[in-house]
């Protein structure tokens, strides 16, 4: 909680001032609330700081056609096999989620078939005799 604070004038309660404001008493939910609450407002803010400048660094491109036709061949070529190569880590993704996906549903039906956990006993659940 103490690493993540916001910027300097912000006006705000930092996550280390609510942290110490609770360290000496027994921290309750409604402190713990409070402090994450001011810790993810601090981390969106800064995550949206560093997209912001990210962004202001890209130059932009100009994707007209003769901009297209200026392009080096072995640019193109680097392109479309690196699009090749997401393509093929896409479909392994994919194959992979459809295997998970079809054992999950197996799992789902097998337990779906078993005998419902409430219709035994307590007893028998904690290993007592039945009499």
């Amino acid at each position: 909680l103490t690493t993540l604070q916001s910027g300097p004038g912000d006006g705000e309660t930092t996550p280390s001032e609510v942290a110490e404001g609770s360290s000496k008493s027994t921290m309750t939910v409604g402190k713990l609330m409070e402090a994450y609450e001011v810790c993810i407002t601090s981390l969106r803010k800064s995550q949206s700081r560093r997209r912001i400048n990210s962004l202001t660094r890209i130059a932009p491109v100009n994707f007209t056609k003769e901009a297209r036709l200026r392009v080096h061949e072995s640019t193109i070529d680097r392109i479309k096999s690196l699009n090749r190569l997401d393509m093929e880590l896409y479909d392994y993704a994919q194959d992979i989620f459809a295997r998970q996906h079809h054992r999950t549903m197996q799992k789902l039906k097998h337990c779906r078939t078993q005998k419902p956990l409430f219709s035994i006993p307590l007893a028998l659940l904690l290993g007592e005799r039945v009499y």
